[in-house]
């Protein structure tokens, strides 16, 4: 063995460790960040209201002539957030 092998090998041995450790480290970060379901469930909008609000969106797009080149999906989703806000 020369002296070339044992640093390859030492140097693959350094490499194999390191990215064990950030591979674990990886899988560790994701687990601490979750939520429980209470506080998902007291944040999120009911489903009712999202279709509500979507349904308003939908008969307000249908009643309006815009003009050419105005981006629909935008002033579609300034409705929805107004009627989210709306009944916040």
């Amino acid at each position: 063995m020369t002296t070339k092998d044992v640093i390859l090998i030492v140097a693959g041995v350094a490499g194999g460790y390191l990215l064990a450790g950030y591979l674990k480290k990886s899988k560790d970060g994701s687990v601490t960040g979750t939520t429980t379901s209470t506080d998902t469930v007291a944040s999120a909008p009911s489903q009712a209201k999202i279709d509500a609000c979507n349904k308003e969106a939908d008969e307000f797009m249908m009643t309006i002539r815009p003009s050419a080149g105005a981006d629909l999906g935008a002033i579609r989703k300034e409705r929805f957030d107004a009627c989210m806000a709306k009944n916040a």
